[in-house]
C-alpha cells in the first residue's frame, strides 16, 4: 500500500559497503563536531566542511542548539541549511547567536523557501522581533514570499504588525484590497486589532478594478465604524453595473488624455482608475512630463490604475519625488516576469530601474517571487543583464546564470568563464543549489572549478552496498520453536535461575512440549527449585498439569497459592485425586489447614463427594478435622453421601471425634448428625452416637472444640455479618469464620463486600487466608468485581494469573472490572503486574481484548495495550489507541509480542505517515493525513493472458470469472491488471510498519525478497553493475560510456532526470542509441524512479532508483508487486505484501481463508509457511542476563 512510510535504516540508507577510509573520515568529522558543540574545541568556520563529510544529519540536528551557543549566526545558518533543520528552528538559533546572522546570509537562507514555511516564523512573536532587528525595513522586502499578503498570515499578529508598521500605506492598501477578494474576515479583524486603517485616507483610485468591490468586503467585515464609513464612501465610487461601467470606461479613455494636460491630481487619478487598467491613448512623453516631480505614492497609484509599458513606468518613478524604490519594487512584483525581463533589456528602462532601486539591488532579488527560470534564456542572452548578474555579491546568482537550465548549459558555463572567469566558484558555500552545481560540473570545461565543486560542495561520498545484502539468509530455526525445551533446561540447570526468565521459557513451549516437561520428573524438579509464590502459580497455569500430576510433584512445602489452580481443573480430576488416599495425603501436605471442599470445590456436589469417600477414611478425617463441624455434617448427611459416610464413621474409634457437644452444633449440624445417626448399624457405634446426642457428661469431647462452637453460635446470633466477623476474629477459627459467612444470607454477604466494611473484610482475609471467590462461592465472579470491597480485595491480594483465569471463565465480569479500572488511577499498577505479550495464554489475551471494550480512559487503555502486546503506546489518544488495538489484535500474537517492537509512538515525523525505527514504530500525529483511503495494486502492471494465468495459477474459466465486471481483474486490450484495493490509511500504515518489524524478526534477508522476487540492491557507485542487470551499457561506445555513467550518477545523486542536467548534445541523450534503456529513459525525461509509471522489463528484470539507491528485481517479482510503494525498496516490498496478506483477515476462523488477499499464490504460500507460523523471536528467546543475544 502506498503509505509513504519509508523504513528507517540504521545506517542512513547507505548500506554496509562503505570503505574504511571514508568511514574513518566520517567518524573523525563527527568527533570534531561533537567536541565543538560540547566543549568549544576547534573553529566554527570548519563546521560546514565537517558536516559535508557525514552521510546523515540527524546527529548534527540534535547538537545544533549547543553549536549555536558557540558559533556566529552566519555559520549557524549555513549548518541549518546543510542538515535540513526545520526553518523556524534554524532562524531562531541564528538570530540568537553571537553575533546574530547577517541580513544577507538570512536572505540567502530564506530565498528558496515557500510561503508555507516562511509564515511559520510568525508563530513566535519574540523571533519576529529579533528578525526585524536583523532585517530592518519592509516585511515584503525581508520576506518576499509574504509580500502579497497571503491569507495564511491574515490572523498572524507578529507578521501583520511587521507588515503594517513597515509598509507604505498605498502599497499596503493594494494588498489589503487584493486580499479582500477572498472575503477575509481574519484580515479585517487583524486591522481592527492593530487599528491599522490609516491607509484608507491615501486611496484615490477607488473606482479601479484593483479596489472596486473589494473595499465593500472590508467594510462589511470591520468593526471599526470610522473605517467602515470611509470604506463604504470609497467603495461607492466603483460602478457595479457592468453596462454603466463600460460607459464610464469609454468616457475615461477620452477624459484621461485631457487630465494629463491639467494639474488636478485627484481628477487624473479618478480618470485613470476608470480605465480599469486597459490600454489607453495617453502620450507617454506628456504623461512623463505630467508626473515629473509628483510624489512616488501618487505615481504608484496612477500606474496601478492605468496601463503603461514598464519602460515608461520606470522613468516616471525615476522622476518622482521621494523614495520610489518600494513602489517600483511592488509594481514590478505585480508584473509578468517575461515582461519585466523584456523591459530590463532596454538600456533606458534598466538605467531608470537601477537608479530607483539602487545598484546594490541584485537582478534575482528584483525578480524574487517570479518564475525566473522561465526567462533564464533571455537573461543569459543579454550581455547587460549578465553583467548585472556578475555584480551580485551572492555567487549563487552567477551559478544560476551558468547552470540554471540544461539546454544551453554548456554554452552558458563557457560564456560566464570567458566574461567573468570562474574565481567566483571558490566563494560558493554549501547553500548553493545542488542541481545547479551538478549541471555546472557536467557542462563546464574548467577542470579546476569542477573539481572544487565536487570536492568541497557536492562531496559525493563513495556509496556501495555489500553484495551479501542481496543474498538470502536462512531464517533462524528458533523462530518456529527449535530449541525451546533445551533453552528451558539450560535456564533451570543452574542454582539461581531468574523466575521471570523461566516463565518466559515455559511460555515459549508448545502445548505438546509443555506436557512433555510435566511428564519429566527431573525437569520438573529443576524448575520447582526456581519458581515460587506467584511465579509458581503462573508456571502451573502455563504447564496445566492434571491434579494427579500436580500432587505428585516434589514441592518443598505447602502451596496454598495453588488452590485456585486446583479449582480450575475439571471435576473429574478433582474427584480422581480425592479418591486416592495417597493423593489426599499429598493434598493435605500441599494445602495445609484447608478443608478438602475448599481444595476440591467440586466435592460440594453430593455425587462427587460420595464417589470420593468410598473406602477413603483419609478424606473423611480431613473433612472432619479442617471443616466447621456443622457444615461438615450437613455435607455428609446428604444422599448419596450419607450411607458411605455412615459406614466410615462406624469404623472410627469414636464416632463423634472432632465434633463439639451435640447441643453446640448449629441447627444444620444437628440435623445432619441426626440423619447419620439413623444409618449407623454397628451396636457399639450406635451406643456412642446415642450417648453423644444425649449429652452424657463423661464423653471425651475436646474443650477447645466446644469453645469454638460456642463462639460461632454467638456470632451467628448477630444480625450484622460485618460485626459478627469482627466478633469471631479473635478466635482465629478459620473453619468457623467460613461457616459464619457462607451460611449468611446473600444480602448480608453483599453488604459485607460493598466497600464500607474494610475492617471486617480485612479480618475475614487475615483469618481465612482465602480470596472472595473462594469464600463466597454463591456469588458470581461478575458480582464480586462489582462490589468495591471484594474487587479491591482481589485486585490487591490475588495473583494476577488467577484473576485472569476467573475472568476468562466468566467474561461478564470484565465489564465491572473495566469500570473499576477507569475509576481508580492506582489500578494501573495492577495492570502493570499482569503477564505480558508472549507470556499470555490465549484465554488471557481474550480477557484483555474484552477489557479493551470495557474501559473508557486513555491511560488505562494504554496500560492494557502494553500488557496485551508487550508494546508501549505513546501519544495516541483513547480513540486512536482503540483503533490501534482493533488492527493488531487480529494478527497472530507472535507477530507483535516478541519484543521486536518496543513502542508505538504517535508524533510529528514529517513526510512519512509511519516509519519503522528499530525498535519503535512511529505514526504521524496529523489525523487529517489519514482521512483518505490508501490503495493497493495501484502500480497497474499490465500482464498478458499467459502471464496472468501463470502468475495467479488460473485456468481459462477462472480467468474469465476473475475478469468479469465484479471480478478482481481488469482486462483492457488483451492486457490484465489487478483492480486497485482500497484500505483505510491508518490501518494500512500500522500493518505496514508491523510488517517491517516482522521482516526484522525474520532477519531482513528473506527468501521471498532476495530469492523468489530476486531483489538486488546497489549503491550509486555500483551503477555499472545495476545497469548491467538491464544490459544498459552493452551498446554504448567506449568513448561515450564514461560520460553516460557520469551523468547518470549525477542524476541519481541529485534526484533529477538526465535531461534536466545534460545539454542536448550529450551522449546520454543521443538518438543514435535509441532502444537502449538508459538513453530512452533519459530522453523521456525519466530516471527509473520507483514512482514512475510504465516501467519496462529489460533482460528479465525491472530496474529502479530511489534517492541514491539502485534496485532491480525479477519480472515475476515486479508483476506480483502489491503496490507501487512496494517498489520503493526491498523492505517495503515485504511490508506491503504483509499488509495485503492480513488485509481481509479479522482474526476469526471464518476469515482464515481470506489471508493473502490478492497476492500471487507463490507469495501467499511463502507467507503461510514462514510468516503466519512465526512462534518466537530468536533475539528475544536467546537474550542473556546482560541483554546480549
Amino acid at each position: 500500500m502506498s503509505t509513504q512510510a519509508p523504513v528507517v535504516h540504521a545506517d542512513g540508507g547507505g548500506g554496509k559497503g562503505k570503505t574504511p577510509t571514508v568511514q574513518e573520515g566520517r567518524e573523525s568529522a563527527w568527533k570534531a563536531i561533537e567536541e565543538f558543540a560540547k566543549q568549544g574545541k576547534g573553529k566554527a568556520s570548519d563546521l560546514p566542511k565537517l558536516v559535508q563529510r557525514l552521510n546523515h544529519s540527524e546527529g548534527v540536528k540534535k547538537l545544533m542548539p549547543e553549536i549555536a551557543k558557540r558559533a556566529p549566526g552566519d555559520i549557524v545558518i549555513e549548518l541549518a541549511d546543510a542538515v535540513n533543520l526545520e526553518l523556524v528552528e534554524g532562524v531562531r538559533l541564528a538570530v540568537n547567536a553571537r553575533p546574530p546572522a547577517t541580513r544577507a546570509v538570512l536572505q540567502r537562507y530564506l530565498h528558496p523557501r515557500g510561503n508555507n514555511e516562511v509564515k511559520d516564523l510568525g508563530d513566535d512573536a519574540d523571533l519576529v522581533k529579533k528578525l526585524r532587528a536583523v532585517m530592518p525595513g519592509p516585511m515584503g522586502v525581508a520576506l518576499p514570499q509574504l509580500a502579497s499578503l497571503p491569507s495564511m498570515i491574515h490572523d498572524n499578529l507578529p507578521l501583520m504588525t511587521w507588515y503594517v508598521e513597515t509598509t507604505a500605506p498605498m502599497i499596503a492598501a493594494v494588498q489589503y484590497a487584493g486580499a479582500a477578494q477572498s472575503k477575509s474576515k481574519p484580515l479585517a479583524a487583524t486591522l481592527d486589532t492593530l487599528d491599522a486603517w490609516g491607509w484608507v485616507d491615501h486611496v484615490q483610485i477607488a473606482a479601479s478594478d484593483v479596489f472596486g468591490r473589494n473595499l465593500t468586503e472590508l467594510a462589511n467585515n470591520t468593526k471599526n465604524e470610522a473605517a467602515k464609513t470611509k470604506l463604504a464612501t470609497l467603495a461607492a465610487k466603483y460602478t457595479m453595473d457592468a453596462v454603466k461601467r463600460n460607459d464610464e470606461l469609454r468616457a475615461a479613455h477620452q477624459e484621461l488624455p485631457k487630465q494629463i494636460e491639467k494639474k488636478d491630481d485627484a481628477a487624473l487619478l479618478d480618470a485613470a482608475a476608470r480605465t480599469l487598467s486597459q490600454e489607453n491613448n495617453v502620450d507617454d512623453k506628456k504623461l512623463l512630463s505630467r508626473l515629473r516631480g509628483e510624489s512616488a505614492e501618487m505615481v504608484f497609484q496612477y500606474v496601478i490604475a492605468a496601463r503603461h509599458d514598464i519602460e515608461t513606468v520606470a522613468e516616471a518613478f525615476a522622476n518622482a519625488k521621494g523614495d520610489s524604490a518600494p513602489y517600483l519594487r511592488e509594481y514590478l512584483r505585480r508584473e509578468e516576469s517575461s515582461g519585466t525581463v523584456k523591459a530590463l533589456t532596454n538600456d533606458a528602462a534598466r538605467k531608470h530601474i537601477r537608479k530607483v532601486l539602487g545598484r546594490s539591488t541584485s537582478l534575482l532579488e528584483l525578480l524574487e517571487g517570479l518564475t525566473i527560470d522561465t526567462v533564464h534564456a533571455k537573461i543569459a542572452a543579454d550581455e547587460a543583464l549578465r553583467r548585472w548578474i556578475y555584480e551580485d555579491p551572492d555567487e549563487r546568482a552567477t551559478l544560476w546564470l551558468a547552470a540554471a537550465e540544461a539546454q544551453g548549459a554548456k554554452r552558458n558555463c563557457r560564456l560566464v568563464a570567458s566574461e567573468h572567469g570562474n574565481g567566483w566558484v571558490k566563494r560558493l558555500t554549501g547553500s548553493a543549489d545542488t542541481g545547479h552545481l551538478r549541471r555546472f560540473v557536467l557542462n563546464s570545461n574548467d577542470a579546476g572549478a569542477t573539481k572544487f565543486i565536487k570536492d568541497n560542495l557536492l562531496r559525493d561520498a563513495p556509496h556501495s552496498v555489500d553484495a551479501a545484502e542481496s543474498e538470502v539468509v536462512a531464517i533462524d530455526g528458533a523462530t518456529y520453536g527449535a530449541g525451546t525445551k533445551a533453552r528451558l533446561s539450560i535456564e533451570t540447570a543452574g542454582s539461581s535461575a531468574d523466575a521471570d526468565t523461566v516463565l518466559a521459557r515455559i511460555s515459549d513451549l508448545s502445548p505438546k512440549e509443555r506436557a512433555e516437561v510435566v511428564a519429566d520428573p527431573s525437569a520438573m524438579k529443576r524448575m520447582l527449585d526456581d519458581v515460587y509464590g506467584p511465579s509458581l502459580v503462573r508456571a502451573m497455569y502455563l504447564l496445566t498439569p492434571t491434579l494427579t500430576q500436580l500432587l505428585a510433584m516434589p514441592f518443598t512445602g505447602p502451596q496454598p497459592g495453588l488452590l485456585s489452580y486446583v479449582a480450575s481443573r475439571p471435576d473429574r480430576e478433582e474427584v480422581a485425586a480425592a479418591q486416592s488416599p495417597r493423593l489426599v495425603k499429598a493434598a493435605r501436605a500441599l494445602f495445609g489447614f484447608n478443608s478438602p471442599v475448599d481444595v476440591f470445590p467440586s466435592l460440594k456436589q453430593p455425587a462427587n463427594l460420595a464417589a470420593a469417600l468410598v473406602n477413603n477414611d483419609a478424606l473423611l478425617e480431613w473433612l472432619l478435622e479442617e471443616t466447621e463441624p456443622s457444615y461438615a455434617l450437613s455435607l455428609l448427611s446428604r444422599d448419596p453421601v450419607r450411607p458411605i459416610a455412615t459406614g466410615l464413621m462406624e469404623n472410627r474409634a469414636t464416632v463423634y471425634s472432632n465434633l463439639p457437644a451435640y447441643d453446640l452444633l448449629l441447627p444444620e449440624g444437628q440435623k445432619g448428625y441426626d440423619a447419620l445417626h439413623k444409618g449407623i448399624k454397628d451396636d457399639d457405634s450406635r451406643e456412642q452416637s446415642t450417648a453423644y446426642k444425649d449429652g452424657e457428661p463423661d464423653l471425651d469431647i475436646d474443650l477447645a472444640t466446644n469453645k469454638r462452637a460456642e463462639n460461632l453460635d454467638d456470632a451467628t446470633d448477630m444480625k450484622d455479618l460485618a460485626k459478627a466477623v469482627l466478633e469471631l476474629q479473635p478466635t482465629n477459627d478459620k473453619a468457623g469464620m467460613l461457616a459464619l459467612v457462607r451460611r449468611a444470607p446473600a444480602a448480608q454477604q453483599i453488604k459485607l463486600l460493598d466497600g464500607k466494611h474494610r475492617e471486617a473484610t480485612n479480618a475475614l482475609r487475615s483469618v481465612t487466608k482465602l480470596m472472595p471467590h473462594q469464600i463466597f462461592d454463591g456469588l458470581p465472579i461478575a458480582q464480586l468485581f462489582a462490589l468495591d470491597g471484594a474487587a479491591r480485595w482481589m485486585l490487591t491480594w490475588e495473583t494476577p494469573t488467577v484473576l485472569l483465569s476467573l475472568l476468562a471463565q466468566d467474561r461478564t465480569a470484565v465489564k465491572p472490572l473495566g469500570k473499576r479500572l477507569d475509576a481508580e488511577a492506582d489500578q494501573i499498577t495492577w495492570i502493570e503486574s499482569l503477564p505480558r505479550g508472549a507470556g499470555l495464554m490465549a484465554n488471557e489475551r481474550q480477557v484483555l481484548d474484552d477489557l479493551c471494550q470495557a474501559v473508557s480512559t486513555a491511560p488505562v487503555l494504554r496500560a492494557l495495550f502494553r500488557a496485551r502486546f508487550d508494546v508501549e503506546v505513546k501519544g495516541f489518544d483513547y480513540a486512536e489507541t482503540k483503533k490501534l488495538w482493533r488492527i493488531v489484535q487480529r494478527l497472530p500474537p507472535s507477530q507483535l509480542n516478541q519484543n521486536v517492537v518496543a513502542k508505538m509512538v504517535e508524533t510529528d515525523i514529517g513526510k512519512p505517515l509511519g516509519q519503522w525505527g528499530k525498535p519503535d514504530i512511529e505514526i504521524d500525529d496529523s489525523s487529517e493525513r489519514f482521512e483518505k483511503d490508501d490503495s493497493g495494486y495501484d502500480e497497474g502492471q499490465q500482464l498478458t493472458r499467459d502471464q496472468v494465468k501463470k502468475q495467479y495459477g488460473l485456468n481459462d474459466a477462472e480467468l474469465a470469472t476473475a475478469s468479469k465486471k465484479d471480478g478482481w481483474l481488469v482486462e483492457k486490450a488483451g492486457k490484465y491488471s489487478v483492480k486497485p484495493v482500497p484500505i483505510k490509511q491508518f490501518e494500512s500504515t500500522v500493518l505496514h510498519e508491523i510488517g517491517h518489524s516482522v521482516d526484522t524478526l525474520l532477519g531482513d534477508q528473506t527468501e521471498l525478497i532476495y530469492g523468489l522476487a530476486g531483489w538486488k540492491t546497489y549503491g550509486v557507485d555500483q551503477f555499472e553493475s545495476w545497469a548491467g542487470d538491464m544490459q544498459g551499457l552493452d551498446k554504448i561506445s567506449a568513448a561515450d560510456k564514461p560520460k553516460v555513467v557520469e551523468v547518470w550518477k549525477h542524476s541519481i545523486r541529485g534526484n533529477t532526470s538526465v535531461k534536466n542536467l545534460a545539454d542536448v548534445d550529450h551522449p546520454a541523450l543521443d538518438a543514435k542509441y535509441q532502444g537502449n534503456p538508459l538513453v530512452d529513459t533519459a530522453r523521456a525525461g525519466k530516471r527509473f524512479y520507483y514512482g514512475e509509471a510504465d516501467k519496462k522489463v529489460h533482460a528479465g528484470r525491472v530496474c529502479m532508483t530511489r534517492d541514491s539507491m539502485l534496485y532491480s528485481l525479477n519480472e515475476q517479482g515486479y508483476n506480483a508487486a502489491p503496490s507501487q510503494y512496494s517498489l520503493y525498496a526491498p523492505a517495503e516490498y515485504f511490508a506491503e505484501c504483509y499488509v495485503e496478506y492480513y488485509r481481509q483477515y479479522d482474526g476469526t476462523p471464518k476469515t482464515e481463508g481470506d489471508k493473502g488477499g490478492r497476492l500471487a499464490p507463490w507469495i501467499k504460500e511463502w507467507f503461510a509457511k514462514y510468516v503466519d507460523k512465526i512462534r518466537l523471536s530468536p533475539a528475544r528467546v536467546r537474550k542473556t542476563d546482560d541483554g546480549e543475544s
